[in-house]
């Protein structure tokens, strides 16, 4: 079974998913009021569509504010949860539910993993976030934490704040210069300031990240930038026999 801890939660956090969950709620009112008058683009060319790939209400995400799903529509298949430890899939994962954040403070091997499979890719990916809420997933393991977070604790004496591992092989070849990681919106972005406005943010952002693909008009407004320039640590492993199982341990 799934549950949350709050027996330690940081007053920041309950006060961000409060606020969080008043600016879903008056997204939703606002989108009720102007969807007449928005046009949707062509990947999600149906209201009904667009509201079925709203997530569900912020009251109801076990990790409250954050909350971690594929991209609904995308063709990712979640093959299953599991400790970074063990090849055994939880059992109290469903298809649908939200994915896992760790926060740093789970002993060795007790990391939340997930497995994934798209057409291009299959692969482990592991996600950790400072001061995200405690999923006990086993009653037992114990509390589920370090008992000396200090010593072992990833995020101790460390500037960084999240940690994204994604392992795992292309199933068929794909040149690196056509990957790119980034955010892509299925909807017009609305009301946007005057052209000049947008344009002069745009050029801001072109300096700050010269390969930044940044788009903010459109039927699908984009930021995207190539792969490798996004991760700290890339490694390149070569296998012979290599198979489409992504079952190793992080």
């Amino acid at each position: 079974m799934i549950s949350i801890d709050d027996s330690n939660e940081d007053p920041k956090t309950s006060e961000a998913a409060n606020e969080l969950m008043n600016v879903y709620d008056s997204c939703r009112e606002l989108n009720a009021d102007f969807s007449a008058g928005r046009r949707m683009s062509s990947i999600c060319s149906d209201d009904d569509e667009y509201k079925s790939s709203l997530p569900p209400h912020p009251e109801n995400w076990p990790q409250r504010p954050l909350l971690l799903r594929p991209t609904p529509g995308a063709g990712m298949k979640i093959r299953g949860v599991r400790y970074s430890s063990s090849k055994t899939y939880l059992a109290s994962y469903e298809e649908g539910q939200s994915l896992p954040i760790n926060n740093g403070l789970e002993t060795k091997g007790r990391c939340l993993v997930i497995d994934f499979e798209s057409d291009l890719f299959i692969g482990t990916a592991l996600l950790r976030l400072k001061n995200a809420r405690r999923l006990d997933c086993d009653r037992n393991d114990g509390d589920g934490s370090n008992k000396d977070p200090k010593s072992t604790y990833y995020f101790h004496m460390k500037k960084r704040t999240f940690q994204t591992v994604i392992r795992g092989r292309f199933k068929r070849r794909v040149p690196m210069s056509e990957c790119v990681t980034g955010q892509m919106f299925t909807r017009p972005a609305g009301v946007l300031p005057p052209r000049l406005i947008v344009k002069a943010a745009v050029l801001l952002m072109s300096h700050l990240a010269p390969q930044l693909q940044s788009r903010l008009e459109g039927e699908c407004p984009r930021f995207l930038s190539p792969l490798c320039s996004t991760a700290q640590t890339a490694y390149i492993i070569k296998k012979k026999n290599q198979t489409t199982d992504a079952d190793e341990d992080l």
